[in-house]
């Protein structure tokens, strides 16, 4: 793995931001690299939908516990919905380690969609098992989530994707 130009080919993509996609075998490593290279953000994803959520918890976990320079990168979770697991992927993510989580309204993604920002948010705040999140000030208006899934659903003219059924948009 070279984290240099791994590194370099994500700040072409997104320039200003300082991440890295780690998908397939040897993550740690590419972690590794990545962080010697200077990445900030480790985007960690279940891109296919098919990991089941102790399968992608482990993962997390042991990016987390075994990467030296870990503390000083945000590592983020970006799951899709394929078999109806994002959420469930999301918050396994969270729980084992990941501060940020990659959503949408709705879940709204390609093929059967992304992970809901509406469901992870309600299972974060009314959830005990998030303590990273206790005094989370982001979350106080939750109650206004219903009225965004409602506005993005008359705006977009979609409907919410859901999982295995392909409904939603493409």
């Amino acid at each position: 793995c070279d984290g240099f130009n791994l590194l370099s080919y994500c700040k072409d993509l997104r320039p200003g931001l300082i991440a890295i996609l780690i998908t397939g075998y040897g993550t740690v490593e590419t972690a590794i690299e990545a962080i010697r290279a200077g990445a900030t953000t480790l985007n960690i994803p279940d891109t296919v939908g098919y990991t089941m959520p102790d399968e992608f918890g482990r993962l997390i976990s042991g990016i987390v516990a075994n990467t030296p320079g870990i503390e000083n990168c945000i590592v983020s979770v970006h799951c899709h919905n394929d078999l109806g697991m994002a959420t469930a992927n999301t918050l396994a993510g969270l729980r084992a380690g990941a501060r940020q989580a990659e959503v949408t309204i709705n879940g709204i993604g390609e093929r059967a969609g992304n992970t809901a920002l509406e469901e992870v948010v309600m299972a974060v705040k009314t959830a005990a098992r998030f303590p990273q999140f206790e005094n989370e000030e982001r979350f106080v208006e939750y109650y206004l989530i219903g009225t965004l899934a409602s506005l993005a659903i008359a705006l977009a003219g979609a409907l919410a994707a859901r999982a295995i059924l392909g409904l939603g948009p493409s």
